[in-house]
């Protein structure tokens, strides 16, 4: 099973983490976001915290939740 089922961590380096939240913050928060493939959900936890309540744009996640058991759950839990 892969580590984020137990820590709910995201699965990106610290680098990558924040380019990719540099890259969010940079376009403003235009329009709707997607994020493929979710895992536990550490990353859109992330994504999602890059923005105030008032300036978080719409998020879709497109995932079958297949990784591990109960993903949805802990994506649920995660968030």
């Amino acid at each position: 099973m892969r580590a984020c089922a137990t820590t709910l961590a995201a699965e990106m380096t610290p680098a990558e983490h924040e380019l990719l939240l540099a890259t969010l913050r940079g376009l403003g928060g235009h329009g709707l976001h997607l994020e493929i493939g979710t895992a536990a959900g550490g990353t859109l936890c992330a994504m999602l915290g890059a923005f105030s309540d008032a300036s978080r744009p719409p998020f879709v996640v497109v995932d079958p939740m297949r990784y591990f058991p109960q993903q949805l759950d802990l994506v649920r839990k995660n968030l």
